[in-house]
Order: structure tokens, then sequence, then C-alpha cells
């Protein structure tokens, strides 16, 4: 039932000790909650991963949109990739980096190079040449 549901979320979202002013702060007891530790790790991983995806996509979206000659070379292997959907590297991720961060890290900087790419290439292609 959707009251389960909410009792369940405080509780998730709750300290999971009494607070003891000499082992840490009320700010740090506040936000020990299992729901609160596991929230901050999905986004260090969606940080993280993205910032790696943008990073090595804009770059090279840059040099594609601006260059003829790196497009040409480049947009083979762009479009042979970018089909395929992140979660089919579930298991090379696995078999490249083991269990823990490192997968997910890598799978979401695939799903995030391949629309910062196209739209950083589409971006720079449909620059005004006045701008130039």
């Amino acid at each position: 039932s959707p009251l389960a549901v909410v009792k369940k979320w405080i509780e998730y979202a709750s300290p999971l000790e009494a607070y003891d002013p000499a082992s840490m702060s009320r700010l740090a007891w506040i936000f020990s909650g299992e729901l609160i530790r596991d929230t901050l790790g999905s986004m260090y991983r969606v940080v993280v991963g993205f910032m790696i995806g943008a990073g090595l996509a804009l770059p090279l979206g840059l040099a594609m949109g601006s260059s003829q000659r790196v497009y040409a070379w480049m947009n083979p292997l762009i479009q042979v990739l970018r089909p395929i959907p992140p979660i089919a590297y579930i298991p090379l991720s696995i078999l490249w980096f083991g269990l823990g961060n490192p997968p997910a890290v890598f799978l979401i900087s695939i799903g995030a190079f391949f629309p910062v790419l196209m739209n950083t290439i589409a971006g720079v292609r449909h620059v005004d040449g006045i701008y130039i």
C-alpha cells in the first residue's frame, strides 16, 4: 500500500543509530541513514560517468564538427558503435572491470558519450559563418 511505501521510505531515510555527540556531529548523524548513503553513492557514479563520457565526447565532437577530414575518418566507427545500447556492454564491463563502481561508471560513460558527441557535432556544424 502507499502507506507502507511511505513508512519504509522514512525508515530508510532515518539514521541507523541513536545520536551520540561524542562520536559525530548532529549534521553527520542526520545524513547517516541508509537512503542518504545509497543516494550519494548513486550520484557519485552518475556524476563521474557523465564527466568521463562528456569529457571524451566534447573534444572529439569539436574536432569532428569543425574538420571534414576528421569527420570522414571517425564517422563510420561512431555510426557502427552508436546504435549498440549501453545495456549490451554489461557482460564486457564485468569482464573488463569486475564488480563494483567501475563497470557502472563505464556504462554511464557510454550512455552519455554518444548523445553529447552527436549534439556537439551538430552544434559546431550549425554555427553561422559570421561567428567563425
